[in-house]
């Protein structure tokens, strides 16, 4: 997926359209009124043919046929032999003929033809906003709403899928954007669990992890995590994690996408903050950054 900034189609216009006003004397056109129009013309046709604004498809035949024969001009009525800029002498009023420049304005015609048939085609959509989120972060960063104190103590595997997850919330998947939120709290609830258990490793299911942060909790051993916290996570394996990973069912809305990536977000802060104090109380800090890293 490759972002598309719909601004640089308006400067393509603004370059290519005064190529249509060149207008002619008794069927004469000063070369001196060509050299702008030609310049960023061409400029804008190798930008436009590079790939930078869109991949063309069928227009790219067109697109390079434009561009060559506004080169061709270019270099034969304003570079020289050693390929620097060259002006008409003072004086000198040198000029073309109207049909030589009728080349360059049926190109152009054929290409914006085609250009607009292939653009009526393309494949791009408007985003949508999802509630107080930016659409950009949702898509590019939505891993940064945990607070920048706390990212060092988020899984990195919880960051990857909470960024997935936010790429599918802003294209409407709200499916995909369930499964890679609770696959977040998930890898989130490993690095909890070893940071409260003195374990390494994984456990089978959330299910073993709750029971074993459970077993802490009862045995009078410190730091223990927070009821407050488990109890989050069993509320939201029962109604959210089971159904959202089960492959026969489906999140019907948007809403429901949106309140499972709003209940990962509070529980994997709540988690990351509960690891930095664990981690302060046995005397592990200031190596923070080291556990963002842990398998």
């Amino acid at each position: 997926m490759e972002k598309i900034n719909p601004y640089a189609f308006y400067v393509l216009g603004t370059e290519l359209h005064p190529l249509t006003a060149i207008s002619s004397n008794e069927g004469k056109i000063a070369v001196k009124s060509l050299f702008f129009p030609l310049w960023n013309a061409d400029i804008a046709m190798d930008r436009l043919l590079s790939g930078d604004l869109i991949k063309l498809d069928f227009s790219r035949s067109a697109a390079q046929t434009l561009k060559n024969r506004l080169h061709d001009m270019f270099v034969t009525h304003f570079l020289d032999d050693k390929g620097d800029i060259k002006f008409p002498s003072e004086g000198e009023e040198p000029y073309i003929w109207s049909w030589q420049w009728n080349s360059i304005t049926a190109a152009l015609s054929t290409f914006q033809t085609i250009f607009q048939t292939e653009m009526e085609k393309a494949t791009t959509y408007q985003v949508s906003k999802k509630g107080i989120y930016s659409t950009v972060d949702l898509v590019e960063s939505a891993e940064e709403v945990f607070p920048a104190e706390l990212a060092p103590f988020v899984n990195q595997k919880t960051k990857d899928d909470i960024h997935a997850a936010g790429r599918c919330l802003a294209f409407n998947l709200p499916t995909a954007a369930g499964f890679h939120a609770a696959r977040g709290i998930e890898g989130q609830m490993e690095l909890y669990w070893q940071t409260f258990t003195k374990k390494t490793g994984t456990c089978h299911g959330w299910q073993d992890y709750i029971d074993d942060l459970r077993k802490v909790m009862t045995a009078g051993i410190v730091p223990v995590p927070e009821e407050r916290t488990v109890k989050m996570l069993e509320l939201i394996k029962a109604h959210d994690r089971n159904p959202v990973m089960h492959p026969r069912d489906v999140i019907l809305s948007d809403i429901d996408a949106r309140i499972l990536f709003s209940s990962a977000e509070g529980v994997i802060i709540a988690m990351a903050q509960e690891i930095k104090e664990a981690r302060k109380a046995l005397g592990l800090m200031p190596a923070t950054l080291a556990i963002a890293a842990t398998p």
